[in-house]
């Protein structure tokens, strides 16, 4: 038998009988314990995320708008802002949309 087998199997003989004794509890830090209430969680989190974020990029877009107003890359990196932060928000809110038609379809 190789050495290192050898040294695996005699570890595992030793330690396997202590193992119910070694268990260690780990509180659950989410506090959920279902699938549904974790993306809930996640859901609620990355939308006020979104809330927080979103009008300081459309103000961020109407400064470069009202101040490269002759400038053309800053009026397209402007509209880019606002076209993003616009499907980030339904991103987000559509995720939140989704996962309370799934809980309405299995009834919780």
């Amino acid at each position: 038998m190789n050495k290192k087998f050898k040294i695996l199997l005699i570890t595992f003989l030793l330690v396997f009988p202590f193992y119910s004794i070694m268990a260690v509890a780990i509180p659950n830090p989410l506090g959920e314990t279902t699938l549904t209430g974790f993306l809930k969680k996640i859901g609620d989190f990355m939308a006020g995320l979104a809330i927080g974020i979103a009008p300081i990029m459309i103000i961020y877009a109407g400064i470069l708008f009202v101040a490269g107003g002759a400038s053309p890359t800053a009026v397209t990196k402007a509209k880019q802002i606002l076209i993003w932060t616009g499907v980030g928000l339904l991103i987000v809110f559509g995720f939140n949309a989704l996962l309370g038609l799934i809980n309405y379809i299995i009834g919780k």
